[in-house]
């Protein structure tokens, strides 16, 4: 048993450095636009699972039957916040499983103070990914529609990279 865990944990450091090699030989730009089809794909998923009224889906993403309620009752007055949050945990799951962005960005929504510092008035800033390596290191990322595009810049101001979508 000893030394099927000491290969399992050589065979995970190998796959981290070989990912870590191919993580610094993308650019920002191709970084950018693997984020950008994960988000688009999750958008996708999340809008079939709603319209196909597949609990499952989000139950798979950890969300409660309450908010699952939320989600699939288009009246319900934070139904958009709901939708938000699934996209969010999609996205989140998604890019933990892309063999290279796992390695590079972080779900960082419940990180308070983690990648952006805690607000020492008011609200603590809590955006939703960061880049813990690779060439984007230090900037964070936050998923919202166009009309919170512009309240985005403002509230991180320059280390933002704001992710929009179109429910």
């Amino acid at each position: 048993q000893a030394e099927r865990q000491v290969a399992s944990q050589a065979t995970q450091q190998a796959e981290r450095q070989v990912a870590s090699q191919a993580t610094q030989s993308l650019n920002p730009v191709q970084i950018m636009a693997r984020v950008a089809r994960h988000v688009t794909r999750q958008v996708s998923r999340v809008s079939n699972a709603i319209a196909n009224g597949d609990r499952q889906f989000f139950q798979r993403l950890g969300m409660s039957p309450r908010q699952i309620n939320i989600l699939m009752n288009p009246n319900h007055r934070v139904n958009a916040a709901m939708y938000g949050n699934a996209l969010e945990r999609s996205v989140a799951r998604a890019f933990r499983s892309d063999s290279l962005l796992s390695h590079m960005i972080s779900d960082i929504r419940n990180s308070i103070g983690r990648f952006f510092p805690i607000n020492p008035v008011g609200r603590s800033l809590r955006p939703d990914f960061g880049f813990r390596s690779g060439p984007l290191q230090g900037s964070i990322m936050d998923l919202t529609t166009s009309g919170q595009f512009a309240s985005k810049l403002l509230k991180y101001h320059d280390r933002i990279i704001v992710l929009q979508y179109r429910r």
